[in-house]
Parts: structure tokens; C-alpha cells; sequence
């Protein structure tokens, strides 16, 4: 499943940037289409990897927002716009999850490895993607000199759970720091009993 793991993400990365021109009308819209067709179409020749690990339920609605996306890359609006890409992603998200939980990527039997995949996998994307929308979002204020009461209380959630997520990222990892350290000790105090 790791093929079709990477393949997501990719298809995330090439999601994000087609938001970006879309929601500000950029000339770079058309290119950043192909890209995510392109990411699509990687992700399609990896999918027997899905079906390996039962996520065709998945997938299919996948298909159908994907579709739908290329279709209609513009909505009525530029904050409807932003809204259709971030629920997209948020499926592309979702789907990380469920191949990671169904192909078990994140029952690592080491401790310092176990909560390394999990940044990779839960917080991590999760981090970037909020990181990612409120850039768009900022940009699209800026560029447009307009702070609806939406988009501040879009802006005011995702700063709010920006230090939610830079938390959780850095508490995982001290854990994973933490747990070398206790198998580094176990280590050496084995080696002494058994020198001893």
C-alpha cells in the first residue's frame, strides 16, 4: 500500500497548488489542472494496492470528486471555490487515513518509529494542508482588500487549530525522541548485566 500511500499524497500536494491559482484567478489555473490529472492518473495505476487492503468504498467517491473537480474548477465564488478544495482535500485526507489503518502502516512494532509514521500519516499532513489553505486564504484577503465574515472566521479556526496541530507534531516527536533514548538505556544496561 505504500504506492498507492505516496500516490495520495502527491495527489494532495497537486490539489492544494490548483486551489491556490483557482481561488485567486491565477493564469497558472490550466497548468495546475494537468498536474493534478497527471497525479490522478499515477494514483489510478497504483489503485490494485488499494483493492488489496478493501478500500474500494473509498476510492470510488474519490473518482466522482475528482471528476467533479475538473469538470468545475471555479465555483460561483472565490470562498466557494476555496470551501470545494478544502472538503477535496479534506477526502484525500481522510483516504491517508484509511489505507494506513487497513494496510496496518501504523501498527510499527517500534516506539520511536511508531510515532515517527504518525506525524508522517495523522498530524503531519493534517499540519501542512491548514498550513497550506491559510496561505491561500491570506493571499486571496490581500488580493482581493476584502475581509468578509467568513473568511475571519475561516482565518481565526485555522490559526486556532494551527497551534492544535504544531503541538501535537511536537509531542509525537518528542515521544519518538524519548523512546530512542529508553531503548538506547535498555541497550547499555543489558550489555552491562551481561558483562557483569
Amino acid at each position: 500500500a505504500l504506492g498507492f500511500e505516496r500516490g495520495l499524497f502527491e495527489l494532495v500536494r497537486a490539489v492544494q497548488n490548483m486551489r491556490h491559482a483557482a481561488v485567486l484567478g491565477t493564469a497558472e489555473l490550466a497548468g495546475q489542472q494537468r498536474n493534478v490529472q497527471e497525479a490522478f492518473d499515477r494514483l489510478q495505476a497504483n489503485q490494485s494496492e488499494s483493492e488489496a487492503v478493501n478500500l474500494k468504498r473509498h476510492v470510488e467517491p474519490l473518482k466522482a470528486r475528482h471528476q467533479a473537480l475538473m469538470q468545475s474548477p471555479l465555483a460561483a465564488s472565490a470562498d466557494l471555490t476555496l470551501k470545494a478544495y478544502n472538503d477535496h482535500v479534506s477526502a484525500l485526507l481522510q483516504l491517508v487515513r484509511e489505507v494506513a489503518n487497513h494496510s496496518e502502516l501504523t501498527l510499527d512494532p517500534g516506539p520511536s518509529t511508531h510515532h515517527l509514521v504518525s506525524v508522517a500519516i495523522h498530524s503531519g499532513p493534517y499540519r501542512l494542508e491548514n498550513t497550506a489553505r491559510m496561505h491561500t486564504l491570506g493571499a486571496l484577503i490581500v488580493s482581493s482588500q476584502a475581509m468578509t465574515p467568513q473568511r475571519h472566521a475561516w482565518m481565526m479556526e485555522w490559526l486556532a487549530l494551527q497551534k492544535h496541530l504544531s503541538d501535537q507534531v511536537q509531542l509525537t516527536l518528542q515521544e519518538a525522541t524519548q523512546a530512542d533514548a529508553d531503548a538506547t538505556n535498555m541497550l547499555g544496561n543489558t550489555g552491562d548485566t551481561l558483562k557483569a
